[in-house]
């Protein structure tokens, strides 16, 4: 599934209604990211250890061959990286966040958020 296509299929579990914002929930966000996985599969690793230090990096790749050959079971091969993972996934939904608004905006007819009132401010005041 391309990414475009993840996110028209996901569109009302990655946008909050009512508060007019990118707010994805879990289960959308995972399928989201798996599909800019499969369009990016090299940049994945970068986003998982981008504010790691080098070692760290290292340190999954020496994993990674352990849990192959049996040395380090799988669950704890996945226990350890899970929150290299979420921050990559946290990454990766910051840098689509306008891609998913504005394709929610493409089917949907969001108003125009009126800033002044929003801000307690009148035209007439400038």
């Amino acid at each position: 599934m391309s990414l475009l296509e993840a996110i028209d299929a996901n569109l009302d579990d990655l946008v909050d209604r009512e508060n007019l914002c990118v707010e994805p929930k879990d289960s959308a966000a995972s399928e989201v990211v798996i599909a800019w996985v499969e369009e990016n599969p090299h940049d994945l690793q970068e986003f998982m250890f981008n504010d790691s230090p080098v070692t760290d990096w290292e340190e999954f790749h020496i994993d990674m061959a352990k849990a192959f050959s049996g040395l380090i079971t799988h669950s704890e091969f996945f226990a350890k990286y899970q929150k290299f993972y979420d921050v990559a996934k946290r990454d990766i939904m910051d840098e689509l966040d306008s891609k998913i608004w504005n394709r929610y905006t493409d089917f949907h007819d969001v108003p125009a958020i009126d800033w002044y009132d929003y801000n307690g401010v009148k035209r007439e005041d400038f």
